[in-house]
């Protein structure tokens, strides 16, 4: 906790939230649904992994969950999506995710400007702006800006559309459309009330990029919740698939390639093992839907635009067991290939009924009476992969595979991969994990230290804020952590 604020808070909320905690004991081991995703960075931006002291260079394709944290520097802006909500990031912006799941987003930001524009919020969710002095909560969609000066000790709120309420140390203050508030400090008597606002270069970035989101084609085919789906727009086409619906598919990939082939995988909590693609529109064929093999042409199908995307870290299944080698030239050795359309995606990680039903049921064309007999038989112990017929299981042209000790440093795969024969596909045991223990580089899914320059400063980093919503504690670091992953590989 970085405040007595946080304490307070954490008071007043903990036997709600034992009682929340008994009466979601079903489903307190499912993941969120929803996570980050940086969608366009301009000059130095840099991260920070969940429980991590160091800062990395970003990859537009990493999911970003609770406890990451990410510095914009000067001349620098970012843009991340969550759902189909815009987090905009201007230059010497510090952010950090408090919390993320299918009900809060809570961001902490301790300076700089944000711009944060919602397009739709499902009931019960809400966003919290954790801040030196004060917090923000919206629960209705609209567009507003923070802008936090801590040199003067001031921090403006601005809600161009929507409706959001300010607390802070024992009172609230509402903050109504075409409102522009400047607070003083921690008490919210102390503040001056404006009109909106002249646009600047930062509001005209972030109107920019809201149009660029609502007239997206792919929007004909997806929901915009799904996150990535802009885009795919520039670098591929959709077209109609007998038995499937539309597809789409990549236009700029060779002829030889496969789903999850370029990339590398990072170990991310509490998913495991997560594939993070180099491709620019690769976020969202990776964590949705499922690919078709069409005229020796892969095709990405997004699942149904009338459910909610629900996040999965890769939806293939794994190839190895028993000194698996064929082809890769290593003692031990890891292959995957992606599920196809009709495919049930069985998580490496435990989960509910319900959230079995919808992660298979929003980016598959699997009947909800199949996806339920399956859990069935996942609960039970009663499934054996090996007799489950996959798609894509005896295909080459479906199978990517490195050497096991690649796999765990999160190298990038096009690197030490290997495209294999039928026969050496069809002889490894599959599994719907890959039994690998990461090591710290996994985790920190970079390969090289930020410039100090590129760091926010010590007090960016541990100026106290305040929260009305208790967060979680903060992640334990990888190094915590490592002696229990090795003891359960992949787990």
């Amino acid at each position: 906790m970085k405040s007595l604020s946080r304490l307070l808070v954490v008071m007043t909320v903990l036997l709600a939230s034992l009682f929340a905690a008994t009466a979601m004991a079903q489903s307190f081991y499912d993941p969120p649904g929803r996570v980050a995703r940086l969608s366009d960075v301009r000059g130095e931006v840099v991260y920070s992994p969940a429980g991590e002291d160091d800062w990395y260079y970003t990859h537009r394709n990493r999911p970003l969950v609770r406890g990451d944290r990410l510095w914009a520097d000067q001349g620098a802006r970012a843009e991340l999506q969550v759902g189909s909500a815009a987090i905009r990031l201007d230059q010497n912006t510090s952010l950090e995710f408090l919390e993320l799941n299918d009900r809060l987003v809570q961001l902490e930001v301790t300076e700089g400007s944000i711009n944060l524009r919602i397009r739709r919020m499902n009931p019960g969710q809400e966003f919290e702006i954790a801040m030196p002095g004060l917090a923000l909560v919206i629960r209705r969609p609209g567009t507003y800006r923070i802008d936090i000066e801590p040199e003067y000790n001031d921090t403006t709120i601005t809600v161009v559309r929507g409706d959001a309420m300010a607390y802070g140390e024992g009172d609230r203050f509402p903050i109504r459309a075409g409102d522009a508030v400047r607070f003083y400090g921690s008490d919210l008597r102390d503040y001056e009330l404006y009109g909106l606002p002249p646009m600047d270069d930062f509001d005209r970035y972030a109107a920019n990029r809201d149009r660029r989101l609502e007239r997206s084609p792919s929007l004909r085919y997806l929901s915009d919740e799904l996150v990535g789906y802009s885009d795919l727009d520039q670098y591929g086409s959709w077209r109609s698939v007998q038995g499937y619906g539309y597809a789409w598919f990549p236009s700029q990939v060779g002829s030889n390639w496969a789903p999850y082939s370029d990339g590398q995988w990072i170990w991310q909590e509490p998913w495991g093992w997560t594939w993070i693609d180099n491709a620019p529109w690769g976020f969202a064929p990776s964590h949705y839907g499922r690919w078709v093999y069409e005229g020796g042409r892969w095709g990405w199908l997004p699942g149904r635009r009338d459910y909610r995307p629900t996040y999965a870290p890769a939806l293939v299944m794994f190839i190895g067991g028993g000194g698996w080698n064929d082809g890769v030239g290593a003692d031990e050795a890891i292959g995957w290939f992606p599920l196809g359309p009709r495919d049930v995606y069985v998580p490496p990680y435990q989960t509910s009924r319900e959230y079995f039903s919808r992660i298979n049921t929003s980016n598959a064309a699997v009947s909800a009476a199949i996806v339920g007999q399956i859990y069935g038989r996942v609960s039970s112990g009663g499934i054996d992969p090996g007799r489950v017929e996959y798609s894509y299981r005896a295909n080459p042209a479906a199978v990517t595979a490195v050497r096991a000790r690649e796999f765990a440093s999160g190298r990038p795969v096009r690197q030490g991969s290997a495209r294999l024969d039928r026969s050496a596909v069809t002889s490894g045991s599959l599994s719907r994990l890959a039994p690998v223990a990461p090591n710290a580089s996994a985790v920190q899914g970079a390969d090289k230290v930020a410039t100090a320059t590129a760091q926010p400063s010590r007090d960016a980093q541990q100026r106290p804020v305040f929260v009305r919503t208790a967060p979680p504690a903060p992640p334990a670091a990888f190094a915590e952590r490592e002696r229990a992953l090795e003891k359960n590989p992949g787990r």
